[in-house]
């Protein structure tokens, strides 16, 4: 990784000047571990979370609505030019993407032109950033998140959120989005090329829009939110954070007290 912010720990021993090293996915930690050798005693996951949906009744009989809510590098071009493939016209793509959520406009100026495109087609509605509230009311009408995904997400909340308002997740397997989506996306092997990536995703895409209201499909759906209970909610979370404080502190504590009986020489005892 190239990132600034790694740059200690690439010196020597650069992790000892830290207690611990949090990390979002077992993925990203052992990603660290291969690239800086951090020892892994010094690392610990603790996966991001979400305040989970309520169950959403999906509207019937209508187009199927896709949620598309990363910002805009991170495969929106991609959803484009898939979508662009599909001989079918039942399903409408609502874009949420801007780097203005983090104060970055800007940054979307190389992006100006898909944006244009998407609000020239008719099947498809770009939102821009909205406020949270806004984003967590969409997706109690959305069926699929469509995020052909040519980012290392470390974690994905985004993924989470999908899975808890019981929406199906079609994306790539890169990065940890396979660990976050655990069995229950509906995934595809990850290539570099753009074209063939658009070729992937449009096939897997189809094939879930086929099956949606199957049975199966929808008895997966249910699974995933559940499991996005259990595992992604805030309520599990903060416990686990708590739990692991008051153990650190208490490790820090301890170690602390080991150094200096090592120090100790004879004579002070």
């Amino acid at each position: 990784s190239a990132d600034p912010c790694h740059k200690l720990l690439a010196t020597k021993d650069g992790h000892k000047k830290f207690d611990k090293l949090i990390f979002s996915s077992h993925w990203q930690m052992m990603t660290f571990v291969s690239a800086y050798n951090v020892p892994t005693e010094k690392c610990e996951v603790m996966k991001t979370a979400i305040f989970p949906h309520d169950h959403y009744e999906k509207p019937k009989n209508t187009k199927f609505n896709l949620m598309y809510c990363s910002t805009p590098q991170r495969g929106l071009h991609v959803l484009c030019n898939a979508l662009n493939q599909l001989e079918r016209n039942d399903w409408h793509l609502h874009v949420y993407s801007s780097y203005g959520l983090y104060g970055w406009k800007e940054n979307d100026k190389p992006f100006e032109a898909l944006f244009e495109k998407i609000e020239e087609h008719p099947n498809m509605t770009s939102y821009g950033a909205v406020p949270y509230d806004e984003l967590r009311e969409a997706w109690k009408k959305m069926h699929i998140l469509a995020y052909p995904s040519t980012w290392q997400e470390t974690s994905c909340r985004v993924a989470m959120e999908a899975m808890s308002a019981h929406c199906a997740v079609v994306t790539s397997n890169w990065g940890a989005l396979p660990e976050t989506c655990g069995e229950y996306g509906y995934m595809y092997t990850y290539t570099e090329n753009k074209q063939e990536h658009a070729v992937r995703f449009a096939d897997e895409l189809e094939d879930v829009m086929d099956e949606y209201w199957s049975e199966i499909t929808q008895f997966n759906l249910d699974n995933a939110r559940q499991y996005a209970y259990t595992h992604y909610s805030w309520s599990k979370r903060i416990s686990q954070w708590t739990y692991f404080l008051d153990n650190l502190k208490y490790e820090i504590e301890y170690d602390k007290t080991f150094d200096k009986e090592k120090t100790r020489t004879p004579e002070d005892q």
